[in-house]
């Protein structure tokens, strides 16, 4: 795991996110000179996640 530090990276993570999350109806946009986002940057921390291995599991019932 690896923390991230840029606020650009967290701020175009959190339009990205906010996109995904309301489609594929768009009723809120999330624009990048939001005043309360830029507010809450400074208390949400981001990271990226490294997958050393991946385990499947199959079961049949």
């Amino acid at each position: 795991m690896k923390a991230i530090e840029s606020k650009a990276v967290l701020k175009a993570s959190l339009i990205k996110m906010t996109e995904f999350l309301e489609a594929p109806d768009y009723k809120y946009i999330l624009e990048p000179d939001n005043r309360s986002m830029n507010s809450y940057l400074d208390y949400i921390e981001i990271f990226e996640i490294f997958m050393d291995s991946w385990e499947r599991k199959f079961k049949l019932s």
